[in-house]
């Protein structure tokens, strides 16, 4: 939010648009998940873009808003009345946080021909490290100066991978609200932000998982300081796991990473016997540099 530099992870799982046009005044909206359910739905009147029917006001409102900034980066846009049918298919669970909104408006921006950054910024706000990760196809550094973003390529290829996990929490956490409260307790000096740049580079460039780790639980402890809010990894629940615990997104919510020296097997009984059903492999779950290196060469 204030400029420091952090590593991001692109996910495998991501979301897609279908758009198909005919003559007309309205747009339908469809929302799919992974079993091919609809989840969502809404039509909208094109000459104002609002919502004359929907399963969900707040999430039609949502991209209500997020199409009438569109129209205001590029006054061509939507300006053909035609009928649009948009089948948007999610590849995810939508309560789970990975990104329904960033890649949302990483695939309306790009209907729209327009700025991703600019679209975020001229409607709800945020860092834009999710929407930099929706455009990406391999880790990545990402920071904001002087309130434009700034991204770079990683090689984060950890030897440890395999000891890296990411869980469900079981809690969706609502991103706005997390930035209200980050707004409303960081105190954050230059000093920190160089701070937390340095160890997004450590991170990046750690040769062994203890070593991960410590930079894991360096950055966990400022973190908590500055949002005034315990640590994950102090919760009683978690009091007898053998790895670090660290949220990641807005804190406190959606997905953790978990690091494990421990055994696949007794790593994922461990999180199934807290409740957690989701657990994710490093593999499983990111997208990697050698992927998308070989989809190139292809």
């Amino acid at each position: 939010m204030d400029g420091a530099k952090a590593l991001a992870l692109p996910t495998k799982l991501g979301q897609s648009l279908e758009i198909t046009d005919a003559s007309g005044m309205d747009i339908f909206w469809k929302s799919y998940d992974p079993q091919g359910d609809v989840w969502f739905e809404a039509k909208f009147d094109l000459f104002n873009i609002d919502v004359t029917k929907t399963t969900d006001e707040s999430k039609a409102n949502y991209i209500k808003v997020l199409l009438e900034n569109c129209i205001r980066l590029n006054s061509d846009f939507l300006s053909k009345w035609k009928k649009y049918r948009i089948k948007a298919n999610l590849g995810f669970n939508p309560d789970w946080g990975l990104g329904s909104s960033s890649t949302m408006i990483a695939c309306l921006a790009q209907w729209a021909e327009v700025d991703p950054f600019d679209l975020l910024e001229s409607s709800f706000g945020g860092s834009g490290y999710d929407i930099a990760c929706a455009s990406s196809s391999r880790p990545i550094y990402y920071r904001k100066h002087d309130g434009h973003p700034v991204v770079e390529c990683c090689d984060f290829a950890p030897s440890f991978k395999d000891q890296l996990y990411f869980v469900y929490s079981g809690q969706k956490q609502d991103t706005i609200e997390g930035i209200a409260h980050y707004r409303e307790q960081i105190q954050a000096t230059s000093q920190d932000i160089d701070t937390f740049s340095e160890m997004a580079e450590k991170m990046a460039t750690a040769s062994k998982l203890s070593s991960f780790e410590s930079v894991l639980d360096e950055h966990d402890d400022m973190l908590s300081q500055l949002l005034r809010l315990p640590r994950m990894q102090s919760d009683e629940r978690y009091q007898d796991y053998w790895g670090r615990l660290k949220p990641l997104g807005a804190w406190g919510g959606d997905f953790f990473l978990a690091t494990s020296a421990e055994s696949d097997t007794d790593t994922r009984k461990y999180f199934a016997d807290k409740g957690h059903e989701h657990i994710f492999s490093y593999d499983e779950l990111i997208l990697s540099s050698v992927e998308s290196n070989a989809e190139e060469l292809a």
